[in-house]
């Protein structure tokens, strides 16, 4: 989830100025996937120091801070929020649902990744190579040389389907579709079903996310 400031024009202005100023950043890790199909994806992404070596004089030169929070809601469930701070008071702010596991080791890694995933998302740099059309083909792949038995799909809800055919022509609908897709490892049904009981929610975050494709 998503959410700003009252006015954004002054941190607006400002991560403007950041992007033009802190340039590609270098992808100094790799990792190779062996999809189920037997797809390989390989890509490259920086990590979270590089990242921040890359990026801290460029956020202070403009006037930009970071801070990454760990919230803990009513049902025990925790969140990562993280925050992005301008100097006019005005901010950005993304909460992520951070996945239970009972093994610390395994959480760390998550909530390294989850940090990693929401400063690239609200400065709007890029820190992995774009793999969607390598993670389609890894969808689309049919399996071979064995039979595997489909999981049952789960069925479209009416209501999903009549706000799908109603959004499907907004500007970068479909994009934050896939973008969803490939972060939640739902089925499209499932995301959809969850998005209709939802859908205040996921237009602001539609919004936000239509604001990090043109400010990119």
């Amino acid at each position: 989830m998503n959410e700003f400031s009252e006015n954004i024009n002054e941190i607006a202005t400002a991560l403007s100025k950041f992007q033009g100023q802190v340039g590609t950043i270098e992808k100094d890790k790799e990792v190779n996937i062996r999809a189920k199909s037997g797809y390989n994806i390989k890509y490259k992404y920086a990590d979270l120091a590089t990242i921040m070596t890359q990026i801290r004089k460029p956020l202070s030169e403009n006037g930009l801070c970071v801070s990454h929070g760990i919230q803990t809601q009513e049902n025990q469930r925790r969140l990562l929020v993280t925050t992005v701070f301008h100097n006019s008071g005005q901010w950005l702010r993304s909460s992520m649902l951070i996945e239970q596991t009972n093994d610390e080791k395994s959480l760390g890694a998550k909530i390294t990744y989850y940090r990693r995933y929401a400063l690239s998302s609200l400065l709007g740099i890029v820190t992995d190579d774009d793999v969607d059309a390598d993670l389609q083909g890894a969808i689309q792949q049919e399996p071979v040389q064995h039979v595997q038995v489909k999981p049952k799909e789960v069925p479209l809800t009416l209501e999903a389907s009549e706000y799908y055919h109603s959004q499907k022509d907004t500007p970068h609908f479909k994009k934050f579709i896939c973008h969803l897709l490939k972060k939640s490892g739902k089925s499209e049904n499932e995301l959809l079903n969850g998005i209709a009981n939802r859908q205040e929610d996921f237009e602001k975050s539609l919004k936000f996310f239509a604001y990090e494709q043109a400010s990119g």
